[in-house]
């Protein structure tokens, strides 16, 4: 039996990372999913603990999830737990996305790409000590196996790495989907970039919200079939799968070569943000 989320477990497996990020300031991206709203909630109860700064941002991408009533109701609970979100609002409402999508690519692609865009350069606008901040990304378990299932198709069946992912080619897409398998990396110009639920299932990370009674969006993106993670999703569910890490990690690492802990360390980090987060 798989063991619940909790914030006593999660702040057991992470207790040292959380310890050197006192005095720091730690960045989450809000999406009102989820991932992002557990990982609100937990480092909410870590802030006092550890004594960091707690700074949320949620993008209202695609527009018509996010209306203004909905951050309006969303912001109001998260103020009641004591964080703040500071929203930030497209100026093209949702045009982009059905623009791509009439030209049969995918939409969310170009949803994240924007979320990204309008994050950093909100960030170098006011000149952010990144050597004294935290960037935490929600990716999840079902993410890397999902990374994995992606580059055995491509490696194996897709004609020699030939394949692309929307444009990206192999190579690149490879190291996008690498580095999210290190939980922490320490940049070198002090940045961290921190990954705290890629223990989790989908599944475990789902019933945990419930359990808090965490409120999340209650419009469905339109385009949410067109993200191969949520169709990959949808497979893991109706079977009922739970994967391990450990053993995901270790096939990854000795099925692809992964690159190391330092060799993303090292990456310049405007290109480290733009290639590979």
């Amino acid at each position: 039996m798989v063991e619940k989320i909790s914030f006593s477990g999660w702040q057991s497996i992470h207790h040292q990372t959380l310890e050197s990020f006192r005095g720091k300031t730690v960045v989450i991206s809000y999406s009102g999913g989820k991932d992002s709203s557990l990982l609100l909630n937990f480092f909410q109860q870590a802030e006092s603990i550890y004594g960091f700064d707690l700074d949320v941002h949620g993008v209202a991408y695609p527009c018509h999830v996010f209306p203004k009533e909905e951050q309006i109701r969303l912001s109001l609970y998260w103020q009641d737990q004591g964080i703040d979100i500071t929203w930030h609002n497209s100026r093209d409402g949702d045009q982009a996305l059905d623009k791509v999508f009439k030209g049969q690519k995918s939409p969310c692609v170009v949803c994240s790409q924007l979320k990204k865009n309008v994050l950093y350069s909100y960030f170098n606008s006011r000149h952010t000590d990144w050597n004294n901040t935290v960037v935490v990304i929600g990716y999840t378990l079902w993410d890397l196996a999902s990374a994995v299932i992606e580059h055995v198709l491509r490696q194996n069946f897709g004609g020699g790495d030939q394949g692309d992912f929307q444009g990206r080619c192999a190579k690149d897409r490879f190291l996008e989907i690498a580095q999210r398998f290190y939980p922490i990396l320490e940049m070198e110009n002090g940045l961290h970039v921190f990954k705290p639920l890629i223990r989790y299932n989908d599944t475990d990370i789902a019933q945990a919200v419930t359990d808090l009674n965490i409120p999340l969006t209650r419009a469905e993106c339109r385009f949410k079939l067109y993200r191969p993670k949520r169709l990959l999703a949808e497979y893991y569910t109706l079977f009922g799968l739970n994967f391990s890490y450990e053993d995901v990690f270790a096939f990854a690492r000795k099925a692809f070569d992964l690159p190391d802990q330092n060799f993303f360390q090292t990456q310049e980090i405007s290109s480290f943000v733009s290639n590979m987060i």
